[in-house]
């Protein structure tokens, strides 16, 4: 096929294909070959993606247990629309902080299907629009036992997905208290790219984690990072999924929500690629954000304090995602703006009605387009 761009001015082909979905995109590298050169260029990729992470899709998630089937929808931070993005009939889905999006837009969730007894782990692909069942069986390598929580990221050297999955050790062998192991699977990008189902066997790691994982908090996605609260101690247990390894990291100093005096509410965040600790008064509403600067040494700092006022619903409060100097905020039934150096709160005309936390946030990138 000849080329369709011979005479196309290459400054308006290159903003034309900036503005392209990923989908649309992939079409155009079988058509085009100069468009295919161009759409494989790490510099090309690296501005689409910057772009694309200024006007990221926010998921939230409504489930009407009683006609077994679950959907979400998706705000879109750059036109302010909400719209119906998936929805699936005849699956039981646990709760929000069973799920879990990636900046890449795969969403992992758990859900028992058909009136089954038995929990089954989901993959879909809010890009590619396929959904996937992962193997829970013993032939799969999957050790049955109850789960406690779980996290999916994207691993640029390897190209494939890793999904960690804590589960509570109910028989410790050689402790005398309960703790969590950990088995991981590897998921190819092109098993949601073109549903050809290539991943490995679940892997048992070796090493156990004896802090009690905060199941009420979603898992925090920070690179390859993932990152839970501890129930019983001021840390950050964080899991590397590219060495497979687990690490603790300490609070700030002084910080505690683990006392039955504290006040504190606290957040895991993801601060533009660091991770990111919330703390929230619930008494006087006054916050403070810090930001871990060094994993060794456990330095936080401690970069923005603010209050934010009476007009929060603490219960029905959680941070969606920062960007440059400003929060993104779901309290209750509305999306609000907060910007750090103005110290000034913005609506966003919205009414998502929906009072549990958010899912997760995406952006449209190429990592498996």
């Amino acid at each position: 096929m000849e080329d369709i761009n011979n005479n196309f001015p290459h400054d308006l082909e290159y903003e034309i294909q900036l503005r392209l979905q990923p989908k649309s995109l992939s079409r155009f590298q079988s058509v085009s070959k100069s468009w295919g050169n161009q759409i494989l260029d790490p510099c090309f990729r690296h501005i689409y993606h910057m772009r694309s992470k200024k006007n990221p899709k926010i998921i939230f998630f409504k489930n009407q247990v009683r006609y077994h089937m679950a959907e979400w929808t998706c705000f879109n931070t750059k036109t302010l629309s909400l719209c119906n993005i998936f929805t699936t009939k005849g699956t039981s889905v646990c709760p929000t902080n069973t799920m879990m999006v990636t900046p890449q837009g795969i969403m992992c969730y758990v859900g028992i299907k058909n009136n089954m007894m038995e929990s089954q782990i989901f993959l879909y692909s809010f890009i590619s629009k396929l959904l996937l069942e992962l193997p829970m069986d013993s032939s799969s390598g999957f050790s049955k036992a109850p789960i406690a929580s779980f996290g999916i990221g994207y691993i640029p050297s390897i190209h494939r997905f890793k999904l960690a999955l804590l589960f509570i050790n109910v028989t410790p062998s050689n402790l005398p208290y309960p703790h969590f192991k950990c088995q991981v699977i590897d998921i190819n990008n092109d098993t949601l790219g073109d549903g050809t189902r290539n991943y490995s066997n679940w892997r048992l790691m070796d090493e156990h984690i004896t802090d009690l994982v905060d199941s009420s908090h979603s898992t925090v996605l920070v690179q390859t990072t993932l990152n839970w609260k501890s129930c019983c101690n001021a840390v950050v247990i964080s899991f590397d999924l590219e060495s497979e390894k687990f690490r603790r990291v300490n609070y700030p100093s002084g910080i505690n929500d683990i006392s039955l005096y504290s006040t504190n509410k606290l957040y895991l965040v993801n601060l533009q690629e660091k991770l990111g600790l919330l703390i929230v008064d619930s008494i006087t509403h006054d916050a403070s954000l810090w930001k871990l600067q060094d994993h060794g040494s456990h330095t936080w700092e401690k970069i923005y304090k603010f209050s934010l006022g009476e007009a929060f619903c603490i219960n029905h409060f959680w941070p969606i995602y920062f960007q440059d100097e400003e929060m993104v905020i779901h309290s209750k039934d509305s999306v609000i703006l907060y910007n750090f150096n103005k110290k000034t709160f913005k609506k966003l005309d919205i009414n998502v009605n929906l009072n549990d936390p958010p899912v997760g946030m995406y952006y449209d990138t190429l990592c498996n387009g």
